[in-house]
């Protein structure tokens, strides 16, 4: 099974993956399944962004690259919260993100686009806010968001 854990396409302005859904990371996490990241350059070629008809000609081509699946064990073994949720997270959109660079040859931005503001944050953004949220459910006696 293939999941996009963006959502949707990228809407960042240079292609780059953008802040990542928890999905994928709560299906690994729940039943074991594995993570194998699954990365393409080129695509955007054949179907630009907006656009509903293929671009054949001139032929286009495009690398997809499969890297090793993703250690999730330290994670599985601990309770589902937010903050674990968002480790995982980080975790998928650390290694999409490399995969990408590798295929385009050229560094990511240091910061990551969130597409519900249109613009760059810090990559650890999504694991500070889950952090700050389990400990205010910790204080007030709320659960988490299993």
């Amino acid at each position: 099974m293939v999941i996009y854990p963006e959502g949707t396409l990228t809407t960042d302005p240079d292609q780059w993956p953008m802040r990542m859904k928890t999905g994928a990371a709560r299906l690994a996490l729940t039943t074991g399944a594995p993570i194998v990241p699954l990365t393409h350059w080129g695509t955007h070629r054949f179907l630009p962004y907006g656009s509903k008809t293929p671009r054949i000609l001139p032929r286009r081509s495009y690398t997809l690259r499969a890297d090793e699946p993703l250690d999730m064990s330290d994670l599985r073994s601990r309770p589902l919260s937010r903050t674990v949720l968002a480790q995982a997270t980080q975790r998928i959109e650390q290694a999409l993100t490399e995969g990408v660079s590798r295929l385009r040859g050229e560094p990511a931005p240091e910061l990551i686009w969130d597409r519900n503001i249109s613009q760059r944050v810090p990559r650890d953004q999504l694991r500070a806010r889950a952090e700050q949220q389990d400990r205010h459910a910790d204080r007030t006696g709320e659960g988490s968001d299993e």
